[in-house]
């Protein structure tokens, strides 16, 4: 409804076991797995253009937009932890 034509959501840390050309931030740990997005049924009405990338494809991505004067918004937040019990 603002008018964006896409939304680019990025990782802010490096895969452990990522191919080397991604730099960690400083007091980041690495991340052990990829990053999911998933689906939880109420955003039916949103019709936009989305993808979602870890932090060595994104960072690239974001320079060269930030280089193109485009609208770059970052928002950072840290998710539960989850114990899962058997």
């Amino acid at each position: 409804m603002a008018g964006a034509v896409a939304v680019i959501i990025a990782d802010d840390r490096c895969l452990c076991y990522g191919s080397g050309f991604c730099a960690s931030d400083e007091n980041i740990d690495c991340e052990a797995a990829e990053p999911l997005m998933t689906d939880d049924g109420s955003g039916n009405d949103i019709k936009i253009l989305s993808l979602i990338v870890d932090k060595g494809e994104a960072d690239p991505i974001k320079a060269e937009l930030v280089k193109n004067g485009t609208v770059v918004i970052e928002i950072s937040f840290e998710l539960p932890t989850i114990d899962f019990v058997s």
